[in-house]
């Protein structure tokens, strides 16, 4: 199967293939499914448009189970030049026919620089971590890059007992100037606490801080 769209990135749950696009004209996020037949026959393949807004731009998506339900979540963040966006999606037993239900975990998101060009947005990309041993907590919590926001955020659940609670605090554990990289979380020395490896694109260093108290 060879098929040519402008995509950002891509990832992978059960036979089905979530997209997310990155484009100025054109903004989307769709399931193509192959689960009863091969990807190498394309009239085979389902496709399924989950949001279809065009001012949003999504920037980054992640599988995961954020209310620890049961059931995987779809968390992705939406770049923008004034309100950039991270939100999660349950993900409906049924994705190709079932309601996708959407909870906006914050918004406002938006470049620091005094003068806005093309190609600069926030939120940049988020990922869900557990940041000490196992058992400390039941949710996971999120870190995301603010990207042209200078800033990079750790968000908690506000009730991390309950799975219909969407809502969360956000702090930021770091801020440089200029645009922030993606970052990466991993327990690198065994201690059972996470590192997180933070690149401060603009002022060209690499930055490490750990969970462990």
């Amino acid at each position: 199967y060879n098929q040519r769209y402008p995509f950002s990135g891509v990832n992978f749950l059960n036979g089905a293939l979530f997209f997310k696009f990155f484009n100025s004209s054109e903004t989307l996020s769709l399931t193509l499914n192959g689960l009863t037949s091969s990807w190498s026959d394309p009239s085979k393949i389902q496709h399924r448009i989950i949001a279809d807004v065009p001012e949003n731009r999504y920037f980054d998506i992640e599988l995961v189970d954020l209310n620890m339900d049961g059931s995987l979540d779809l968390l992705l963040s939406i770049n923008s030049e004034t309100d950039g966006k991270l939100v999660a999606y349950e993900i409906p037993r049924d994705f190709r026919t079932g309601v996708w239900r959407p909870h906006v975990i914050a918004e406002g998101f938006k470049p620091s620089n005094l003068i806005v060009l093309e190609g600069n947005g926030s939120p940049g990309s988020a990922h869900a971590f557990y940041p000490g041993p196992p058992g400390d907590r039941i949710k996971p919590l999120i870190l995301l890059t603010g990207d042209d926001d200078s800033n990079v955020y750790v968000f908690e659940s506000t009730a991390d007992n309950d799975p219909s609670v969407w809502s969360y605090t956000k702090t930021s554990i770091f801020y440089a100037k200029g645009t922030v990289g993606g970052p990466a979380i991993k327990d690198i020395d065994g201690d059972g606490y996470a590192e997180i490896f933070i690149p401060a694109w603009s002022e060209g260093t690499l930055n490490v801080y750990t969970f462990k108290p």
